[in-house]
């Protein structure tokens, strides 16, 4: 049988609810049973990472770094500009990957010898990295449910 991971959580979500709860008079380990079940649905989307999201974070970084190269066109020792990566549409987290290898290049510089830019430029820099990297987080919360607390709480 080849079930995906996120398969595998909705079958026990299933069974917890159907099977193991029924036989649970304990109200304490009953909202605990329901805290795992509803644990198991917010993990579920997350075992298969969408493609969908890699791009989202994949254009956050894409579109900050070309602006922090354009910031800091002229700076000694500014990571270069670079050029779109030629891999192949399937390998995203390969694409991701080498974004954020960038972006921390980018960190370093700024807190090694970027130092020695000018106020405003570094700044501006500062807040492309800080938005690059909120994007991305960004792309990965949205996809988290919010906590239900009324299903650890139901009887």
């Amino acid at each position: 049988m080849d079930m995906t991971p996120a398969q595998i959580c909705a079958a026990l979500r299933e069974r917890l609810a159907q099977d193991v709860a029924p036989k649970l008079d304990d109200d304490h380990a009953l909202s605990q049973l329901h805290a795992a079940i509803d644990v198991l649905g917010k993990i579920a989307p997350l075992l298969d990472w969408s493609g969908e999201m890699l791009g989202e974070q994949i254009a956050a970084l894409e579109s900050r770094l070309a602006e922090a190269a354009e910031t800091a066109a002229g700076a000694e020792g500014a990571p270069p500009l670079s050029a779109p990566l030629a891999l192949p549409c399937a390998d995203l987290h390969g694409r991701l990957a080498a974004r954020r290898r960038e972006a921390s290049a980018w960190l370093d510089w700024l807190h090694g010898p970027g130092r020695a830019l000018e106020p405003a430029r570094r700044e501006t820099l500062e807040r492309l990295l800080s938005e690059a990297l909120q994007g991305m987080l960004a792309a990965e919360r949205k996809r988290i449910a919010a906590i239900d607390f009324a299903s650890m709480t139901r009887g």
